[in-house]
């Protein structure tokens, strides 16, 4: 009788285990760079993914984003202002922080749930002169500081696959 649980279970475990290997592989969502835009009367919204995949790359429990700007496009020095302009993308079990440096917006991203997936991250507004054409190429994005779930740095050669991407401009209106 033991015999027999014990090959039943096998038995279960065997099947569970083939059928697992049917099921499709977890496709990462795919971003694009977005096209340019014209600035509105209330400045650009700034669309910014954090693109990587996780089933190569593991869990990130931190990381930052680090956007750089050319001019015409400027941000309040105000720190309540421009948390004001920020929103997040990402589950509420996702901290987001913005800070404004010199010549860059700095985004902490940190959780301690199961990690934080690539996908769209955050929309800030910028402000510029209305009709101004922006590129792209206007802006570079970088993650910095990356985290495993275990709470250590990434090593370097998988921390560098854990990238950001503008995906979207989007003239703002009053």
């Amino acid at each position: 009788m033991r015999q027999t649980l014990f090959g039943l279970a096998a038995l279960l475990v065997a099947g569970a285990t083939v059928s697992a290997g049917d099921e499709p592989a977890e496709t990462p969502p795919t971003f694009s760079e977005a096209a340019p835009a014209v600035c509105g009367a209330g400045g650009l919204n700034v669309t910014v993914a954090l693109v990587y995949q996780a089933n190569v790359v593991g869990p990130i429990a931190a990381s930052y984003v680090d956007l750089r700007v050319d001019l015409p496009l400027a941000l309040p020095s105000e720190a309540k202002e421009l948390r004001s302009r920020f929103t997040s993308h990402l589950p509420p079990s996702v901290k987001t922080r913005p800070i404004r440096e010199a010549k860059r917006l700095r985004v902490a991203l940190t959780t301690t749930e199961q990690g934080i997936q690539p996908a769209k991250a955050f929309t800030i507004r910028f402000d510029c002169p209305a009709g101004s054409r922006i590129a792209p190429s206007a802006f570079s994005c970088a993650t910095d500081e990356v985290v495993s779930a275990t709470g250590q740095p990434l090593d370097e050669a998988l921390a560098t696959q854990t990238r950001c991407l503008v995906v979207g401009l989007d003239p703002a209106h009053r």
